[in-house]
């Protein structure tokens, strides 16, 4: 009786601990976004509620360096800024063009996913318009032109000079 019992809790570990493992991993993408949001490390920037120009308020000679980095590793799209760097000045509406080519003769949906560095800057960098904010759908060969309206707020610490806006090119078309 002393084995059967042995086995049985053998069995209850095995049955258990895998299942134990996999609402874990669940649980980790809401757990990591919690704790992104109370780090702020992640580096995310969401839609800025729009603020007018008029209620913007000039800022007194603060201006930083803006550069924009692209990450892409999809061999049939081209994505390039028309303007890799900026001198941006605070609570200033600055508009950054892109250009997106499919070289493919396929549909492509595309997701670009932003990043900002140093983290520090997340919380004062507001885009009112962002082609990332979506997916963007492409017909075979097709070329779109995109802009990014931003502003950043005059708060932002004075010991960040330059900031790099990190977009990640991600290929999400349905493959079914």
């Amino acid at each position: 009786m002393g084995h059967n019992m042995k086995n049985n809790k053998l069995v209850y570990k095995l049955f258990i601990i895998p299942i134990s493992m996999f609402f874990f991993s669940y649980a980790l993408v809401p757990l990591y976004d919690v704790f992104c949001q109370l780090t702020g490390l992640n580096g995310k920037i969401e839609k800025a509620n729009y603020k007018s120009p008029k209620t913007l308020k000039p800022s007194n000679y603060k201006n930083l360096k803006m550069e924009v980095v692209i990450r892409n590793n999809l061999p049939d799209i081209e994505f390039h800024t028309l303007g890799y760097t900026q001198i941006i000045d605070t609570n200033k509406i600055h508009q950054m063009d892109f250009r997106v080519i499919n070289n493919s003769p396929d549909n492509k949906v595309i997701q670009a996913v932003p990043s900002i560095s140093p983290n520090e800057a997340t919380g004062f960098f507001n885009k009112i318009e962002c082609f990332c904010f979506n997916q963007q759908l492409f017909k075979p060969y097709e070329q779109k032109l995109f802009s990014m309206i931003f502003y950043l707020d005059s708060k932002i610490p004075n010991k960040i000079k330059n900031i790099s806006m990190i977009y990640t090119v991600f290929d999400v078309t349905n493959k079914d």
